[in-house]
């Protein structure tokens, strides 16, 4: 018995003190060696287990566990193991939780827009960071090529529109919109987009470039075939006029002139003392004279054939001339341009844009007092008219839902837009109306 007993007190001492003998290597013939292996191994799984378990600890209700770090030394005689655990706030992980949801979400509503969004690098306008998959349907890029080379961006913009793009775009400091065209690369089919673009700052500095590319061909094509079709209206209301002051010039003119002609030779043919007859013929007569004065401006307003032959200046001298007369209103004019002829197109949109502005100055306006200006600047044709008058709202004027609406004011803009040119009208109650515009002409 005592023998039995100091012999486990022999193994337990010789245990214990091959557990802290630093010049015991051999695991195999180390107890305390192999129990200390099995025991970390232990310890690391079940580190390892807690780190995917840590969102049901009951330890921490308001804490979490985010990582762990599990390490241990080289076994010489035993390991060294340890774990070292991190906890968190339960904010923080559910703000981090709620930017990952967000991010799914931004991508997905990216992805389902029918627009195109972009990042791009603030140094290289070109340089794109991420585009939307939508823009291989526009451009017949995929996404991989934006991404490989700064010059997809610049091959997919039309060749006439790169220049004023770039330059633009290099010197954005606050939200800008483009418009430009972008050509497919396999169709070649034309397409027209708005580039809504902002940089996106931080410290006071731009790190990215963001936007979203709009296509808008179905709206500017529906725009050209409108513009197209008013041309042609315009076009045919001018060869209508130009007929019915034709006939009105030769059929009705001749047949007052011969009534004329006729009453004379009546009033020859009367007895001396045939007085009322006389009168009456006499009567006749003037009314003959005035409906010819008045054939003759009816014509004029239809389509003046001076247009045709002396050309726009000495047609626009003789209108004013006779509205003066007829209007009593005081007309200041200065008219000055090349004895060249323009084209007749451009003479007669001129002159119907100031025909009409005369014509609703009387009707509308109140005005006694009327300024024109017409005058050749360089490449072009610029005209203004101002009067005295009661004004009126723009806006309402340019409202298709106002009920007052000036069909008049519109056709002037359309028929200015036709050629090219720009137009402007500026009113106020109480102040008159002052309009202005030009047009690009080859003299």
């Amino acid at each position: 018995m005592y023998k039995s007993y100091f012999m486990n007190r022999s193994k337990a001492r010789k245990y214990l003190g091959s557990f802290f003998d630093l010049y015991t290597y051999n695991i195999k013939r180390n107890l305390a060696a192999r129990w200390g292996l099995v025991w970390s191994v232990i310890f690391i799984s079940v580190s390892f287990l807690a780190h995917y378990l840590h969102d049901y600890t009951p330890l921490y209700p308001d804490m979490h566990v985010v990582h762990w770090l599990v390490s241990f030394g080289p076994i010489i005689f035993f390991p060294l193991v340890g774990a070292t655990g991190t906890l968190e706030k339960k904010e923080t992980f559910e703000t981090a939780t709620q930017l990952r949801l967000s991010k799914i979400r931004y991508r997905t509503l990216v992805e389902n827009l029918p627009d195109i969004v972009y990042s791009s690098s603030p140094d290289n306008r070109f340089d794109i960071k991420f585009i939307s998959s939508n823009i291989k349907s526009l451009s017949g890029y995929d996404m991989e090529e934006f991404y490989s080379s700064t010059e997809t961006f610049t091959k997919m913009i039309h060749s006439d529109d790169r220049e004023i793009i770039f330059d633009k775009s290099r010197k954005i400091t606050e939200s800008m919109t483009l418009q430009y065209r972008i050509i497919h690369k396999d169709t070649k089919e034309l397409h027209y987009v708005i580039d809504h673009s902002i940089p996106v700052e931080e410290d006071n500095k731009i790190i990215a470039i963001e936007g979203i590319i709009v296509d808008i061909t179905t709206e500017v094509k529906a725009k050209q075939r409108l513009s197209a079709l008013t041309r042609e209206l315009i076009n045919m209301q001018e060869n209508e006029r130009q007929r019915i002051a034709k006939e009105l010039h030769d059929e009705v003119g001749q047949a007052l002139s011969a009534i004329k002609i006729n009453l004379n030779l009546i009033n020859k043919k009367l007895r001396p003392d045939s007085f009322d007859a006389r009168k009456t013929i006499t009567k006749t007569d003037q009314i003959v004279n005035n409906l010819i004065i008045e054939l003759k401006r009816i014509a004029l307003d239809l389509r003046p054939s001076m247009l045709d032959h002396l050309g726009l200046e000495a047609t626009l001298h003789a209108y004013i001339k006779e509205f003066k007369s007829r209007t009593s209103l005081d007309v200041a004019y200065n008219i000055s341009m090349l004895n060249k002829r323009l084209p007749i197109d451009v003479e007669l949109t001129l002159y119907r844009i100031i025909q009409e502005a005369l014509t609703n100055i009387v009707r509308h306006s109140s005005a006694d007092k009327i300024g024109i200006d017409v005058k050749e600047q360089s490449d072009r044709i610029n005209i203004l008219i101002e009067d005295n008058g009661q004004g009126f709202s723009v806006d309402k004027a340019f409202n298709p839902e106002t009920i007052g609406i000036s069909f008049g004011i519109i056709g002037m803009q359309e028929r200015v837009k036709n050629l090219g040119g720009d137009f402007k009208i500026s009113s106020e109650r109480g102040k008159g109306t002052k309009l202005s515009l030009y047009v690009p002409v080859s003299l």
